[in-house]
Protein backbone atom coordinates (compact mmCIF):
# COMPACT_ATOMS: atom_id res chain seq x y z
CA UNK A 1 0.00 0.00 0.00
CA UNK A 2 0.93 3.83 -0.86
CA UNK A 3 1.22 6.02 2.43
CA UNK A 4 -1.12 8.27 1.06
CA UNK A 5 -3.36 4.78 1.53
CA UNK A 6 -2.76 4.24 4.72
CA UNK A 7 -3.12 7.77 5.88
CA UNK A 8 -6.95 7.42 4.22
CA UNK A 9 -7.49 4.35 6.39
CA UNK A 10 -6.66 6.11 9.52
CA UNK A 11 -8.20 9.29 9.02
CA UNK A 12 -11.01 7.97 7.35
CA UNK A 13 -11.72 4.84 8.33
CA UNK A 14 -10.56 4.81 12.34
CA UNK A 15 -7.66 2.45 11.17
CA UNK A 16 -4.62 2.30 13.16
CA UNK A 17 -1.50 2.27 11.01
CA UNK A 18 0.91 -0.08 13.43
CA UNK A 19 4.78 -1.73 13.10
CA UNK A 20 4.77 -5.15 11.54
CA UNK A 21 7.94 -4.90 9.47
CA UNK A 22 10.57 -2.36 7.68
CA UNK A 23 12.10 -4.36 5.61
CA UNK A 24 10.60 -7.17 3.73
CA UNK A 25 13.89 -9.37 3.48
CA UNK A 26 13.85 -9.54 7.27
CA UNK A 27 9.83 -10.53 6.98
CA UNK A 28 10.40 -12.73 4.66
CA UNK A 29 13.15 -14.82 6.03
CA UNK A 30 12.58 -18.24 7.34
CA UNK A 31 11.83 -17.29 10.97
CA UNK A 32 11.35 -13.71 10.62
CA UNK A 33 12.65 -12.11 13.42
CA UNK A 34 13.45 -14.69 15.37
CA UNK A 35 15.87 -15.89 12.69
CA UNK A 36 18.24 -12.44 12.72
CA UNK A 37 20.60 -11.34 15.41
CA UNK A 38 19.63 -8.95 18.46
CA UNK A 39 21.30 -5.67 16.79
CA UNK A 40 20.15 -6.56 13.44
CA UNK A 41 16.93 -6.58 14.92
CA UNK A 42 16.92 -3.69 17.16
CA UNK A 43 18.00 -1.31 14.33
CA UNK A 44 14.94 -3.13 12.09
CA UNK A 45 12.77 -1.95 14.89
CA UNK A 46 14.04 1.50 15.68
CA UNK A 47 13.54 2.58 11.83
CA UNK A 48 10.47 1.10 11.75
CA UNK A 49 9.17 3.21 14.48
CA UNK A 50 11.07 5.91 13.30
CA UNK A 51 9.32 5.79 10.08
CA UNK A 52 5.98 5.34 11.85
CA UNK A 53 6.54 8.63 14.12
CA UNK A 54 7.82 10.41 11.19
CA UNK A 55 4.80 9.67 8.94
CA UNK A 56 1.92 10.64 11.72
CA UNK A 57 0.36 7.06 12.41
CA UNK A 58 -0.91 6.95 15.59
CA UNK A 59 -0.84 3.23 15.72
CA UNK A 60 3.05 3.57 16.28
CA UNK A 61 2.84 1.77 19.69
CA UNK A 62 1.72 -1.60 18.90
CA UNK A 63 3.65 -4.22 16.59
CA UNK A 64 2.32 -7.47 14.61
CA UNK A 65 5.43 -9.87 14.60
CA UNK A 66 6.09 -11.11 11.13
CA UNK A 67 5.06 -14.77 10.41
CA UNK A 68 3.66 -14.53 14.36
CA UNK A 69 6.94 -16.05 15.05
CA UNK A 70 8.64 -15.03 18.77
CA UNK A 71 10.91 -15.94 21.11
CA UNK A 72 12.18 -14.63 24.75
CA UNK A 73 14.84 -12.64 23.03
CA UNK A 74 12.35 -10.91 20.44
CA UNK A 75 9.83 -10.14 23.10
CA UNK A 76 12.50 -8.49 24.69
CA UNK A 77 14.05 -6.40 22.33
CA UNK A 78 9.98 -5.63 21.08
CA UNK A 79 9.22 -4.02 24.12
CA UNK A 80 11.92 -1.48 23.36
CA UNK A 81 9.72 0.26 21.15
CA UNK A 82 6.38 -1.19 21.41
CA UNK A 83 3.39 -1.22 24.43
CA UNK A 84 1.98 -4.28 22.58
CA UNK A 85 2.61 -6.85 19.86
CA UNK A 86 0.21 -9.40 18.47
CA UNK A 87 1.35 -12.84 17.25
CA UNK A 88 -0.83 -15.34 14.76
CA UNK A 89 0.12 -18.29 16.02
CA UNK A 90 -3.03 -20.23 16.29
CA UNK A 91 -3.67 -19.99 19.68
CA UNK A 92 -6.95 -19.27 21.87
CA UNK A 93 -9.05 -16.02 21.48
CA UNK A 94 -7.27 -13.11 23.81
CA UNK A 95 -8.95 -12.45 27.49
CA UNK A 96 -10.12 -9.08 28.33
CA UNK A 97 -7.86 -8.15 30.51
CA UNK A 98 -4.97 -9.48 28.27
CA UNK A 99 -2.38 -11.43 29.98
CA UNK A 100 0.74 -9.66 28.39
CA UNK A 101 0.46 -6.98 25.94
CA UNK A 102 3.54 -8.00 23.84
CA UNK A 103 1.99 -11.46 23.75
CA UNK A 104 -1.15 -11.00 21.76
CA UNK A 105 -3.39 -13.70 20.77
CA UNK A 106 -5.05 -13.96 17.41
CA UNK A 107 -6.25 -16.26 15.33
CA UNK A 108 -5.13 -15.58 11.51
CA UNK A 109 -8.24 -15.04 9.35
CA UNK A 110 -5.84 -15.09 6.48
CA UNK A 111 -4.86 -18.94 6.35
CA UNK A 112 -5.62 -21.71 3.88
CA UNK A 113 -9.11 -22.38 3.30
CA UNK A 114 -10.52 -19.43 6.09
CA UNK A 115 -13.54 -18.89 4.19
CA UNK A 116 -15.93 -16.39 5.12
CA UNK A 117 -18.21 -18.85 7.05
CA UNK A 118 -15.12 -20.14 8.72
CA UNK A 119 -14.60 -16.28 9.50
CA UNK A 120 -17.73 -15.48 10.76
CA UNK A 121 -18.06 -19.02 12.78
CA UNK A 122 -14.48 -17.56 14.51
CA UNK A 123 -16.76 -14.11 15.53
CA UNK A 124 -19.25 -16.00 16.89
CA UNK A 125 -17.33 -18.13 19.39
CA UNK A 126 -15.47 -15.44 20.16
CA UNK A 127 -18.75 -13.59 20.76
CA UNK A 128 -20.25 -16.25 22.78
CA UNK A 129 -17.30 -16.68 25.29
CA UNK A 130 -16.93 -12.60 25.11
CA UNK A 131 -13.78 -12.79 24.21
CA UNK A 132 -11.78 -10.68 21.95
CA UNK A 133 -11.25 -11.56 18.36
CA UNK A 134 -7.77 -9.35 17.27
CA UNK A 135 -8.78 -10.05 12.86
CA UNK A 136 -5.88 -10.63 11.21
CA UNK A 137 -6.39 -10.26 7.27
CA UNK A 138 -3.23 -9.36 5.51
CA UNK A 139 -3.80 -8.86 1.90
CA UNK A 140 -7.20 -7.31 0.71
CA UNK A 141 -7.48 -7.99 -3.29
CA UNK A 142 -9.84 -6.12 -5.65
CA UNK A 143 -11.16 -9.88 -6.81
CA UNK A 144 -11.07 -13.60 -4.93
CA UNK A 145 -7.79 -15.67 -5.38
CA UNK A 146 -7.64 -18.17 -7.64
CA UNK A 147 -8.46 -21.12 -6.96
CA UNK A 148 -10.50 -19.48 -3.84
CA UNK A 149 -9.48 -20.82 -0.57
CA UNK A 150 -5.75 -21.45 -1.50
CA UNK A 151 -4.02 -18.48 -0.80
CA UNK A 152 -2.17 -18.06 2.52
CA UNK A 153 -2.88 -14.11 3.04
CA UNK A 154 -5.35 -12.78 0.43
CA UNK A 155 -9.48 -11.59 1.05
CA UNK A 156 -11.36 -10.51 -1.78
CA UNK A 157 -13.11 -6.95 -0.65
CA UNK A 158 -16.45 -8.30 -1.02
CA UNK A 159 -15.65 -10.86 1.57
CA UNK A 160 -13.98 -8.58 3.79
CA UNK A 161 -17.26 -6.42 3.26
CA UNK A 162 -19.52 -9.21 4.02
CA UNK A 163 -17.38 -10.17 7.23
CA UNK A 164 -17.94 -5.99 8.52
CA UNK A 165 -20.95 -5.92 7.77
CA UNK A 166 -21.77 -9.55 9.49
CA UNK A 167 -19.80 -7.85 12.63
CA UNK A 168 -21.87 -4.58 12.67
CA UNK A 169 -25.63 -6.49 12.37
CA UNK A 170 -24.10 -8.52 15.71
CA UNK A 171 -23.62 -5.46 17.34
CA UNK A 172 -19.82 -6.00 18.03
CA UNK A 173 -18.10 -3.20 18.69
CA UNK A 174 -15.26 -2.64 16.38
CA UNK A 175 -11.95 -0.77 18.44
CA UNK A 176 -8.50 -1.13 17.78
CA UNK A 177 -6.09 -2.42 19.80
CA UNK A 178 -4.82 0.90 21.92
CA UNK A 179 -8.17 1.68 22.59
CA UNK A 180 -8.82 -1.87 23.54
CA UNK A 181 -5.52 -1.89 26.13
CA UNK A 182 -6.63 1.70 27.30
CA UNK A 183 -10.09 0.37 28.59
CA UNK A 184 -9.26 -2.79 29.83
CA UNK A 185 -5.96 -1.26 31.84
CA UNK A 186 -8.42 1.21 33.40
CA UNK A 187 -10.10 -1.37 35.27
Amino acid sequence: MTTPQLRTMQEFSGWDIAAHAYTTTNHNRAGAYTAITDSELDTELRLLREWLTAKGFKGVDHFAYPQGLLNPATEAIVQRYFASARSTAQFPFETVPVCNPLRLRAQSHSSPGTTLAAAKAKVDAAYANKSWDILTLHDIVPTPPTPAGTTLVQWDTSSFQQLVDYIAAKGIAVENVGTVLAKTQAT
